[in-house]
């Protein structure tokens, strides 16, 4: 098993990504609720650290998990037994970001 960062470092990567994703959602409503149209985004550090995430995990196969974990399932909100497969077609169960690390620690 690989461990380039620590599963710690890595859940707070991913939770801080998820609060600051969730405070955006949360300002647009703010502007939908006086009638603004379109939707606001700013750029702030979760871009750049899901693009560290992904260069200190691109060994593995199944790096973009890191993606879809993350936006796809609403960091682990809408994940389902059957959201993650890997190399063979057998479902792996990531629900939580530290699932997610031990998985793309893992070499085959």
């Amino acid at each position: 098993m690989i461990r380039p960062i620590s599963k710690k470092l890595f859940v707070e990567c991913i939770d801080k990504m998820e609060k600051c994703y969730h405070f955006q959602e949360k300002i647009n409503e703010v502007y939908t609720s006086f009638g603004a149209d379109g939707f606001y985004w700013w750029e702030d550090c979760s871009w750049t650290t899901l693009k560290l995430l992904n260069e200190i995990f691109k060994y593995h196969p199944d790096v973009k998990f890191i993606d879809y974990y993350c936006y796809r399932f609403d960091f682990g909100r809408k994940v389902t037994d059957r959201s993650f497969k890997d190399k063979n077609g057998q479902y792996i169960p990531i629900k939580t970001a530290e699932d997610l690390y031990d998985h793309l620690c893992e070499v085959d």
